[in-house]
């Protein structure tokens, strides 16, 4: 909840600002894919993870109108954060495809003369 508004997003891809007093909708977004944390709040944005779609997405807060967006390379592994102007967001580790019984180093050589 932020500034006497609570932000929700639910498995069917609907974002929905309510005013915590009253209960009543601000206004719904249908922004594409599924959400699968909570968003988080903050620098005037709704910003949240859908992995189904490979992305990240930030929702103008007052209006719920999509603010920006950004592809991942990698699935996230939570939900993004928001400190100060930066969102953060883990991601799993990308990791090579090795061969078992594959060397991990290269054998070194020795210099020919």
């Amino acid at each position: 909840m932020v500034g006497g508004v609570v932000y929700a997003a639910d498995k069917s891809g609907t974002v929905t600002a309510l005013d915590a007093e009253t209960g009543a909708t601000r206004w719904v977004s249908f922004p594409g894919g599924t959400p699968d944390v909570s968003p988080a709040m903050g620098g005037g944005k709704v910003v949240f993870a859908t992995p189904d779609t490979d992305r990240i997405t930030a929702l103008d807060a007052g209006t719920g109108r999509v603010a920006w967006r950004m592809g991942l390379s990698v699935d996230p592994v939570g939900g993004p954060m928001i400190l100060g102007d930066t969102v953060a967001l883990a991601m799993e580790e990308a990791r090579p495809n090795v061969r078992p019984g594959a060397r991990r180093t290269p054998r070194r050589r020795p210099n020919r003369r």
